[in-house]
């Protein structure tokens, strides 16, 4: 990891989510959605097992006016044999608006262009997806998803996903693994570099690679939102060397 995993509430905006006051990108950029900070409140380490630490972590989403977003519980249990586990509550603290995303991102090198998932595919969630897609095993590399379009957007999305694996040539890589089924995005380029483009060929692929991992994320084409809730992650991660299968 070069980066993360750290709390993303931003999504690249689509043409129809772009406009005045009303449009969902301006409520988003308004409400602090793509700049804001989280603060720790209160951290605590506890082994409760000979071999397991748990670092538990208290903290709030900040926006630049110094008001609450969320409050946020985040913990990680790291195993003995390298596995680390987190998880993460968002109980939001104030009226939002549509929310486009919640999720984690991470950042890693650029050379793990091979992507493996146990999910839904082989297309990925585009804006005409089939929603008949197989839950099944499926690969690509981290560039397939990112077709030349006339709009540069956030494409791929991989819906439904239990387990998803990033290596590099020489088989050198990371597992990030959930019970519970999450969208999962790879791209070569950070969703700020997504929001400021305005066509792809102003685009230039990122020093790392942008891995999202969420929760829940509206559709592309601002047709449907996220109401308020409280917002729960559990993950599994694991580095993997040659040779190594994914984690069952």
């Amino acid at each position: 990891l070069e980066l993360g995993p750290i709390h993303q509430l931003w999504r690249a905006p689509t043409p129809a989510e772009l406009g005045d006051e009303s449009a969902l990108a301006t409520q988003w950029s308004v409400a602090g959605f793509g700049e804001n900070m989280m603060g720790v409140t209160a951290m605590e380490a506890l082994q409760d097992m000979p071999s397991r630490v748990t670092l538990q972590f208290k903290g709030l989403i900040i926006r630049r006016n110094s008001e609450v977003l969320f409050e946020v519980s985040r913990d990680y249990i790291v195993h003995g044999d390298g596995e680390v586990v987190l998880r993460q509550t968002l109980t939001p603290k104030m009226a939002l608006p549509p929310l486009g995303r919640i999720g984690l991102e991470l950042r890693l090198p650029n050379d793990m262009t091979q992507v493996t998932w146990y999910g839904k595919g082989p297309e990925g969630m585009l804006d005409d997806s089939r929603a008949w897609d197989k839950v099944s095993h499926y690969q690509c590399t981290e560039m397939a998803p990112f077709p030349p379009l006339g709009w540069p957007t956030e494409r791929g999305h991989k819906r439904d996903v239990r387990w998803l694996t990033l290596r590099n040539d020489g088989g050198r890589g990371l597992f990030i693994g959930s019970h519970v089924p999450y969208t999962a995005t790879v791209s070569p380029f950070s969703v700020f570099q997504l929001t400021e483009a305005l066509h792809h060929n102003c685009l230039t692929p990122d020093s790392a690679i942008t891995v999202h991992v969420d929760s829940l994320l509206a559709a592309p084409g601002g047709t449907e939102a996220l109401s308020n809730c409280v917002f729960s992650t559990e993950l599994r991660m694991r580095g993997l060397l040659p040779g190594d299968l994914a984690p069952a």
